[in-house]
């Protein structure tokens, strides 16, 4: 009798110790890779050269998907050179900007550009924003 207590105490010991060995991890697969075209496109910042020729100072956003990202402020009667970053640069190459007075009532938006990678946007608010005009090259 003593034997067999002993033997399922073994028994059971090296059951516990099997079921607590740890299992080799399971092989990955390498991550599927997109094409390096695709990479560069999806991450390429877009620079906006504004003119704002408006008294007023500007605030300029992004319009993406039903949202508005601030890109930046260009003061009044001066030029500046804002950047679209690259993780809010649309896959598409479809940008269209927004530009809202601070501390007045006048706004613009631009057309729908599209600004393959490599160009900008060049964009002229006027001392009337709805007489601006924007283009990319």
């Amino acid at each position: 009798m003593r034997t067999s207590q002993a033997s399922l105490t073994a028994a059971a010991m090296l059951l516990v110790a099997a079921g607590c060995a740890r299992s080799p991890a399971p092989a990955t697969s390498p991550a599927p890779r997109s094409s390096a075209a695709a990479d560069a496109r999806a991450s390429h910042a877009i620079p906006v050269e504004v003119n704002n020729q408006n008294f007023y100072d500007m605030n300029v956003y992004l319009l993406r998907g039903g949202a508005r990202w601030l890109v930046g402020q260009v003061s009044g009667m001066t030029k500046a050179t804002l950047t679209i970053p690259a993780s809010l640069a649309p896959a598409d190459d479809h940008v269209r900007l927004r530009a809202e007075a601070i501390g007045g009532a006048g706004a613009t938006t631009t057309p729908l550009l599209i600004v393959p990678p490599g160009q900008q946007v060049y964009w002229t608010i006027g001392a009337d924003p709805a007489v601006s005009t924007a283009t990319s090259g």
